[in-house]
């Protein structure tokens, strides 16, 4: 079964923006969010309730959110952060934020997420916070990962952004490790538009967060006046979110079990008929796990044979929706880890990490092997059938090469 593409304003949305316009002329709550009340706080109660957290807090984008979770965790100038070098920049950028140095450990190859052997070799007295993101949906081994923070006193912050709907061993990704930050903007599970959310089980967390991220109104309503909190004092960040995101996004988390569903069932079929295609693998999750399904990346194993980019210009000439990335780069190895001007925002520790060589598996995939033949969009507007057709197709493209 088809569903709206996430991204395009359907048809519940858009009675619902329609609602809050009218209520917005007697009610504030529907047009600021400066007490953190009335729809914000409903999304919010919904939104942790069908994460599996106690605990949330939308802000203004899923980058606030890790942002402001390394900052009601105590991060700062001096510490490190260990995170992927294999995912969208702002799954590190906020590390930069609070002035700690972003240290890289590399991928599993089969997954795409951080592996834990690679990150337990990038600890040092001064790590304070690992950052698994999962990527395309696919749980990181949080088991792992949980397990090694524990030992050594470290956080754990999960970049969920693509992981609304993941399962680690049966569990919801976010109720694993100490706060999990999702995403609200286009082609997400859920969509708001703009926007993101921080969940945890952990009360003391969300107060914090509050504190750091909303404004002092919301922070007097919510949590005790008088708590020696910091940031009581309005020097804080100004990461709300726009009560018509979270009155979009509402809407939208009413039909998102049924989007995920199709795209689990799209990528499931996917992966059975590649099981025949030599030279292309796709992405798989730990055993016991259960992808988000956030687009289909592929391996390309075909290099040795002729060069991936070349492929890919052969097939797209042919009408194949295929592409060279998307990462393209890792992010260990952009400019703003390479540069040394001081005034180049956002600055930068550098770290032995920030270097060619540092992160081979990511590396390797980025430069040879990295594809994504649907993107989330045409997941969600693509049906079984359509979807074993691009196969079938791709398999006799593929002899020709």
């Amino acid at each position: 079964m088809k569903t709206n593409e996430s991204g395009i304003i359907n048809y519940a949305q858009s009675q619902a923006l329609r609602h809050a316009i009218e209520k917005g002329a007697f009610d504030p709550t529907y047009l600021t969010s400066i007490l953190g009340s009335g729809p914000v706080e409903e999304f919010e109660q919904a939104f942790a309730k069908a994460v599996g957290c106690k605990y949330a807090v939308a802000l203004s984008s899923c980058t606030a959110a890790i942002h402001t979770a390394l900052m009601a965790l105590g991060i700062n100038a001096g510490d490190e952060v260990v995170v992927s070098p294999y995912s969208w920049g702002q799954s590190v950028a906020p590390v930069l934020f609070t002035g700690a140095t972003a240290v890289f450990a590399d991928i599993d190859p089969d997954t795409l997420t951080i592996d834990p052997v690679f990150v337990e070799k990038r600890l040092s007295a001064r790590t304070k916070a690992i950052i698994p993101v999962h990527l395309f949906g696919n749980p990181a081994n949080m088991k792992a990962l949980c397990a090694i923070a524990k030992r050594h006193g470290m956080a754990v912050i999960s970049d969920s952004a693509q992981g609304f709907g993941a399962l680690s061993e049966g569990r919801k990704i976010a109720s694993l490790g100490d706060a999990a930050c999702f995403s609200l903007g286009r082609g997400k599970a859920v969509c708001g538009g703009e926007g993101g959310v921080l969940v945890t089980n952990n009360k003391t967390l969300l107060e914090r967060a509050v504190c750091i991220s909303q404004h002092p109104l919301r922070t007097f309503r919510q949590i005790t006046a008088g708590i020696d909190y910091p940031f009581l004092d309005e020097l804080n960040w100004n990461y709300r979110i726009h009560p018509f995101a979270a009155i979009l996004a509402l809407a939208d988390l009413k039909v998102a079990g049924e989007r995920v569903n199709h795209r689990q069932t799209v990528l499931k079929t996917v992966c059975e008929q590649f099981e025949a295609i030599s030279g292309f693998k796709t992405i798989r999750c730990y055993p016991g796990d259960c992808s988000a399904a956030y687009g289909v990346p592929l391996t390309y194993d075909f290099s040795d044979r002729m060069p991936r980019q070349l492929a890919v210009g052969r097939l797209q000439s042919n009408g194949f929706l295929i592409q060279a990335g998307p990462i393209r780069v890792p992010i260990h190895l952009r400019p703003t880890f390479q540069h040394t001007d001081s005034m180049r925002w956002p600055p930068v520790v550098h770290h032995s990490t920030h270097k060619e060589g540092s992160c081979p598996v990511a590396e390797k995939r980025c430069e040879h092997q990295e594809l994504l033949l649907f993107e989330t969009g045409i997941l969600d507007r693509i049906d079984i059938q359509a979807a074993k057709k691009v196969i079938r197709n791709l398999k006799s493209r593929l002899s020709e090469l």
